[in-house]
């Protein structure tokens, strides 16, 4: 699925590691130094490895319904529809991470939050068409993110962490309701519509805050028959 590769840039959130070097020098007596050998060079540093997503091992995904008992909720996923297995999602989450590392290096306040970040559904669709319709579900802990308590407030950081990739959001966010649950959704798209399988590719961002953690669902599709395959598997999502 081509599309899926601009959705793994927006939601890339990840932490800048440091390193510091740290040199000593002998005092000199009064004698002349003795010979000392050629030091060898100093070996590089290790490159930093740049923090990965997680792949979520407290949910249980039990045939087609996944539950999730620490933040109260559980998703059906519906017949015809592919959940991708632990080996996928890992290889997923790798992929991310190395991707969210060349691009958001140069925005450290965003890439804080991929060290907390875990995926916990990668759902797709099969079709005759061009793309396939795919659902994402991630979870980010947010407790030590002070000033993310609200859906808007998460939005909005997404929207800023995605200048740097090739995608253009929608200019406000709304809410939708969801079972009885409160979404904020904005709207995405590539910003080069030829860079993807399908010109008309878009994508929504749901997310909605639970027990300081924000759930949010990355929906991939291309036309309204796509559309409503993916709300079909997020209309499954029932608070326990």
């Amino acid at each position: 699925m081509r599309g899926s590769k601009t959705g793994r840039c927006a939601i890339i959130l990840c932490v800048s590691l440091c390193f510091c070097a740290v040199s000593a020098t002998r005092a000199q007596s009064g004698r002349p130094p003795a010979p000392r050998p050629t030091p060898s060079p100093a070996p590089p540093p290790a490159a930093a490895k740049p923090p990965s997503l997680r792949v979520d091992t407290t949910g249980k995904l039990n045939g087609s319904v996944y539950t999730n008992e620490a933040l109260g909720f559980t998703l059906t996923v519906p017949a015809g529809w592919e959940a991708q297995d632990k080996e996928v999602q890992q290889q997923f989450a790798d992929s991310v991470s190395e991707k969210s590392d060349e691009i958001l290096k140069d925005t450290p306040s965003t890439r804080a939050s991929v060290s907390r970040t875990t995926i916990f559904l990668i759902a797709i669709k099969p079709t005759n068409e061009k793309t396939n319709p795919a659902v994402i579900g991630m979870i980010e802990d947010i407790q030590l993110a002070f000033s993310v308590r609200t859906p808007y407030q998460y939005l909005e950081n997404l929207r800023a962490a995605a200048r740097n990739t090739q995608l253009v959001f929608d200019d406000k966010s709304t809410t939708e309701q969801i079972n009885g649950v409160e979404f904020g959704l904005i709207g995405a798209r590539p910003k080069d519509p030829n860079a993807s399988a399908s010109t008309t590719l878009q994508q929504r961002y749901y997310v909605t805050m639970r027990k300081k953690h924000a759930l949010v669902f990355i929906v991939t599709y291309d036309g309204d028959k796509q559309l409503q395959a993916c709300m079909e598997l997020l209309n499954s999502l029932k608070p326990l």
